[in-house]
């Protein structure tokens, strides 16, 4: 079985979910459904790429860099917005795969910018880009997730679980889950949808 994992980055909790589907319940967004990375504030690039569809909700900083996203998005007729920044993008070079289209409101400080494979991508300028109702929905997704009951068990970098629903719910401090990041392990077992609630008040 093949999960993605999504993050929810907010200022009292941040909730992890890994799905097949799109959506746990019609009660939530299809918001982690769409993006692989959401960004309330900057995203101050250290290195990697981002395969999916990416919103940031304030600069792009890559300076000296090469951001690089939307490998894994599908190469159509119709392109969609692969990254989507609010704010400034600052980079040595931005790089958009698959033929689609980057998305920002701010300046475009990037010695380059690659639209791959295609002719239909393009860099479209949009001062009235928010991340207003993205911001919102995530609040209520987490809101939602976080009233979820906890039925798996997190111990000494794994999660656990061994019961027969569809939906297995962790429910772990940031200062658990974050001490020892680089093994974390999940035993799914039957569940179908995995949900992680990390509870910080800074994170």
């Amino acid at each position: 079985m093949r999960f993605a994992l999504f993050f929810i980055f907010c200022v009292v909790q941040f909730t992890a979910v890994a799905a097949e589907t799109a959506s746990t319940s019609t009660t939530t967004s299809n918001v982690l459904g769409t993006y692989n990375l959401i960004l309330l504030e900057d995203y101050n690039f250290q290195g990697g790429d981002v395969e999916g569809q990416a919103f940031i909700g304030g600069d792009l900083n890559a300076q000296g860099r090469t951001a690089e996203f939307g490998s894994r998005l599908a190469n159509t007729d119709t392109a969609i917005d692969a990254v989507t920044i609010v704010g400034d993008v600052n980079a040595n070079g931005i790089r958009v795969l698959r033929d689609n289209n980057l998305v920002y409101g701010g300046a475009l400080n990037a010695s380059t910018v690659e639209l791959n494979d295609g002719d239909d991508g393009q860099a479209i300028y949009n001062p009235d880009v928010s991340i207003a109702d993205i911001a919102s929905s995530l609040y209520a997704d987490t809101a939602y997730y976080a009233s979820l009951t906890e039925n798996g068990t997190y111990s000494n970098g794994t999660f656990n679980y061994s019961g027969s629903d569809e939906v297995a719910v962790f429910n772990v401090s940031a200062s658990e889950v974050f001490a020892q990041n680089s093994a974390l392990n999940l035993i799914a077992g039957s569940a179908e949808t995995i949900i992680i609630n990390v509870s910080a008040s800074d994170l």
